[in-house]
């Protein structure tokens, strides 16, 4: 959103230089709310849950710019939009990297989360330009919102999926010694522990 962020500012009524200045105040908000939010990641370990947040604050930006016809409500808007978003993409990088193993598969995990990022950035330019011309951007921001939901509940089912799997895990390391273990199992080890 970041890179057609000027278009969108422009198409609420502000105009050339203005637009750009206007683009700064979000984009700031988003940087210190990132960092913000990382530190409370690592701190809480909970990545799977904090990436859910940052997408409910994205998805309440993306309905207020919406659902609003007023200008300075849509700018403001931005500013939940942008930080959700942005806080969201590296707890989700983190989050998949420190649930999977060993090295080969992760990295392999990590061009992944880079194709689809890259991805996204394609599809968001036509989402909010030939396919949802502004000044509403109505077709795009539904297709954001729904995205948004997916999100959720994806998020919501790898963390349930996940509690189930640590259970099992406990359980098989309460009866079987480490060493009595496969050797190279990566995160199928029963002493891998998934981050939640």
């Amino acid at each position: 959103m970041g890179l057609f962020l000027p278009s969108i500012v422009e198409n609420l009524g502000y105009e050339d230089s203005t637009a750009q200045l206007y683009t700064a105040p979000p984009i700031a908000v988003a940087f210190v709310f990132t960092l913000a939010v990382s530190l409370l990641s690592d701190k809480l370990g909970k990545r799977g849950f904090v990436f859910i947040a940052c997408i409910i604050v994205t998805t309440a930006g993306v309905s207020i710019f919406l659902g609003s016809r007023l200008d300075v409500v849509r700018y403001g808007s931005l500013f939940l939009t942008l930080s959700g978003i942005n806080a969201a993409s590296p707890t989700l990088w983190t989050w998949s990297v420190n649930n999977v193993a060993p090295y080969t598969r992760r990295a392999t995990a990590i061009s992944f989360a880079a194709f689809m990022s890259n991805a996204g950035s394609i599809l968001g330019k036509w989402l909010f330009g030939p396919i949802s011309p502004g000044p509403m951007y109505t077709k795009g921001s539904i297709i954001v919102l729904t995205f948004c939901v997916l999100m959720v509940i994806l998020a919501g089912l790898k963390i349930v999926y996940f509690t189930l799997e640590n259970r099992k895990k406990s359980a098989i390391r309460s009866v079987l010694p480490r060493q009595d273990e496969k050797s190279e199992l990566g995160d199928r080890s029963a002493w891998f522990v998934y981050s939640l």
